[in-house]
């Protein structure tokens, strides 16, 4: 895993929904569960939001997933949001698999 534009991957809704209600149930990590920051790489942030007409914005949803050793660790989903507010999760568009800190921290320039 990188940092670079390309950073993060799409899901599927069924997945970012089960990942938020995983969250939801258990949202208070161990201490050595903590991941301070994300990031997700333009081209596929860009690639979700053209993907959708008449983007306003984005949505930040939080969640919970198995990492390589299957370990529950905190996970960001990002999804674009329409003129009315409304979350749109029908593109499959649905952005995940960031880059965490810890590792990959911003050095010395960031929160």
């Amino acid at each position: 895993m990188s940092m670079n534009q390309e950073s993060g991957e799409f899901i599927q809704k069924q997945v970012a929904q089960k990942m938020h209600n995983d969250y939801k149930t258990n949202p208070n990590p161990l201490p050595n569960e903590l991941i301070y920051s994300h990031f997700f790489g333009v081209i596929k942030l860009n690639a979700m939001l053209d993907a959708v007409q008449g983007v306003m914005g984005i949505r930040v949803y939080y969640g919970k997933a198995p990492n390589d050793a299957g370990v529950m660790k905190q996970q960001l989903m990002i999804v674009a949001v329409d003129s009315e507010g409304k979350d749109v999760t029908d593109t499959n568009m649905i952005l995940d698999f960031s880059t965490p800190c810890p590792t990959f921290c911003g050095n010395g320039g960031g929160l």
